[in-house]
């Protein structure tokens, strides 16, 4: 089966922007590579049921996004929206409540679009957080992801300050009330949280660790229940978390290692939802930052942006272990895949 991927990179040495290549689930190989879109380091990708690509886009002294149409090739650019200062690092999609949502790393600013018709976007608020946490990487405010809650609030992720903010945000997409606050113990830099069942797992990018947590969706009220290592206890030097994953039946958790370069995989008991770690593999190459499933939940793809390379894992969905199988040095600096 060929399934269609969609390639974000830094586009700072070698890559041009957004790139298209097919995934070939047969072979586990990436073929017929090409430019799809230009954008300026269009570092995460975020696409709707409709097939409008939401790309992070650095151009001179502005930032923001980049919205395209992924139905012709090249990629068609429908809208932008820019800003003076930096890019965002992450952006979400929510088809139902039609909400496009952007997180600044630099300026701990997250900011909400309303979905037009046709995909475009309307910005409608922001949210500027501040703060600091103990650690040289934590002298600001460092908002890295975004992600709506079970019971509907607005999760907003805080790296620079160690901390979770829960907010109620109305149909329009105007920020309304902060409800609570999560924090999380100092130096964790909390980089992404995955709400699963009553469970919330957190990436702490900074203390190479994931916490799972209990949430109760009504009372919005967490309890830490676990805290479980990413890397390897002989490893000792510098390493950051990247991505963080679970297969499609929640019974397996994938986590990428840029320092130790690898990617560790948990298995979930569904019972109680915590984690085991069994298995830590090579990302094969340098600085693994993102990675994705694909469609049939039968392979991991990464992508190692120091190395320039894309490498292929084969996943025995049954045990949930990875094998490598193909690697890729067509897409240079590429850090982001989205299945279209």
């Amino acid at each position: 089966m060929i399934e269609k991927l969609i390639i974000g990179t830094y586009s700072r040495e070698k890559a041009q922007g957004i790139y298209s290549a097919d995934f070939d689930s047969d072979r586990a190989t990436i073929g017929h590579v090409s430019l799809a879109a230009d954008a300026g380091s269009p570092t995460y990708l975020a696409l709707s049921k409709a097939n409008t690509l939401y790309a992070i886009h650095q151009g001179k002294n502005q930032g923001g996004l980049r919205v395209f149409t992924t139905q012709s090739k090249p990629f068609t650019k429908i809208d932008e929206q820019l800003l003076f200062g930096p890019s965002p690092v992450y952006v979400m999609v929510d088809d139902d409540r039609k909400l496009v949502v952007t997180c600044n790393y630099r300026d701990g600013t997250a900011t909400i679009y309303h979905i037009k018709s046709g995909g475009g976007l309307q910005r409608t608020d922001s949210f500027h957080h501040e703060g600091h946490g103990v650690l040289p990487q934590q002298q600001g405010p460092h908002v890295h992801y975004a992600t709506f809650t079970p019971g509907g609030l607005l999760a907003i992720v805080d790296l620079g300050t160690d901390e979770i903010l829960l907010f109620e945000v109305d149909k329009s997409g105007q920020f309304t009330q902060l409800v609570t606050t999560l924090k999380m113990r100092s130096g964790f830099g909390p980089k992404k949280i995955i709400f699963l069942g009553d469970k919330a797992y957190v990436l702490g990018e900074l203390a190479s660790q994931v916490a799972v947590l209990d949430y109760d969706a009504i009372e919005h009220v967490f309890q830490q229940r676990q805290l479980i290592s990413t890397i390897a206890d002989s490893w000792l030097n510098s390493n950051g978390c990247g991505g963080m994953h679970f297969s499609n039946d929640g019974r397996f958790l994938y986590v990428s290692n840029r320092g130790e370069n690898s990617i560790a995989v948990f298995k979930r008991n569904v019972a109680d939802g915590s984690l085991i770690k069994i298995q830590t593999i090579s990302s094969g190459g340098d600085f693994p930052r993102e990675f994705c499933l694909d469609k049939t939940q039968r392979y991991l793809i990464v992508g190692n942006h120091r190395s320039n390379n894309i490498v292929v894992f084969s996943r025995d969905e049954k045990t949930g272990k990875l094998k490598a199988r193909s690697k890729s040095d067509a897409v240079p600096e590429a850090v982001c895949f989205v299945i279209d």
